[in-house]
């Protein structure tokens, strides 16, 4: 096959996944599922993780926050993304006292699409059907520095294997996250931050030159003193090739700390700017919101059954554009 028709196919493929962070730079980011929450609680937050996630999910977002894992933990979850594309993400976490909690991570993601080949600059549908494989693999590390303050890393292997309907490709790549957590005010209020997917490319599809999704996020949460059962949220994150996201949330207790209501909506800087033109009535109508998520919410259940405990996390992510929410549901047992 042609390396046009590669590049083509490869350029069907990411859109799947660049029209969830609306890149500026689509066509030289690689592994773009790393973007995108696996875990329900975060997603229901609308990404708002790094200092709200805890236990064996929290490998996900920041390595920090696995040291809440006191014995043994595991998570896995399931989510759409779009028709024909879904991912699942598998962790087990045990801590080992003193020299902290170590996890392993298994995350998949899968894609069928319908190959448009081109021929002078128009499309040409195929009859054929493709698709991608996205792996990630990682070894996870959290340690307790002081009873307040928490660091983590994660080392994962990466890999897409890519199918055109001719002839199989495939990508390869590490990476390393690294993540720390300060808890302060007995608690209430918690301060975090975490890089994400610094690494290289070791393989490539083609003669290209390819990005990893590197991401900074700083983020902190609240409980305050009267009221307990709320807790509020705010990421602020940087992606490579993308615009500046924040990412407001709250978590609500509804009862006795088994049952949890969880809120979230994500914006960029572009759309802050667009939102304060309307105020000053100086609103462009071709303004289209750039973040892909807009409102999202789930529910969260938490129960102690005999020496284990359980948890069930349902969140649904509601689109700037026209496609079905996507569903995200995510357990783990503590035990």
């Amino acid at each position: 096959m042609k390396l046009r028709t590669v590049n083509s196919f490869l350029g069907i493929v990411i859109t799947f996944f660049v029209s969830l962070q609306q890149l500026v730079n689509a066509e030289s980011t690689i592994f773009p599922n790393l973007n995108i929450d696996y875990d329900a609680r975060s997603a229901a937050m609308a990404g708002a993780a790094v200092a709200v996630a805890e236990g064996a999910s929290a490998v996900l977002s920041n390595p920090a926050a696995t040291v809440s894992v006191k014995n043994n933990q595991a998570f896995i979850g399931y989510r759409t993304i779009v028709d024909g594309v879904w991912g699942s993400p598998v962790v087990f976490s045990r801590s080992f006292d003193k020299w902290g909690v170590f996890s392993a991570l298994i995350c998949g993601v899968n894609a069928e699409v319908e190959v448009i080949d081109e021929f002078e600059g128009e499309p040409v549908f195929t009859n054929k059907t493709g698709g991608a494989q996205y792996l990630t693999g990682a070894m996870s590390w959290g340690y307790s520095i002081r009873k307040d303050l928490f660091v983590g890393t994660s080392l994962k292997g990466l890999y897409n294997r890519l199918n055109d309907g001719d002839v199989i490709y495939s990508a390869k790549a590490v990476a390393m996250d690294a993540g720390i957590l300060y808890r302060t005010f007995r608690n209430r209020l918690t301060l975090g931050a975490a890089i994400r997917n610094a690494g290289f490319l070791f393989k490539s599809f083609d003669d290209n030159s390819y990005n990893l999704p590197f991401t900074f996020e700083a983020g902190l949460s609240f409980v305050g003193d009267q009221l307990s059962s709320v807790r509020l949220a705010l990421d602020v994150n940087k992606k490579k090739d993308d615009r500046l996201t924040f990412e407001p949330a709250v978590d609500i207790d509804i009862y006795k700390k088994i049952l949890s209501l969880r809120l979230g909506y994500a914006f960029s800087d572009h759309d802050l700017k667009q939102f304060f033109k309307k105020l000053g009535g100086n609103e462009d109508e071709n303004y289209v919101k750039t973040n892909w998520n807009t409102f999202c919410a789930g529910l969260g259940f938490v129960k102690k059954v005999e020496k284990a405990t359980v948890g069930i996390d349902f969140a649904l992510q509601f689109h700037a554009q026209f496609i079905t929410p996507s569903t995200i549901v995510s357990a783990f047992v503590d035990f």
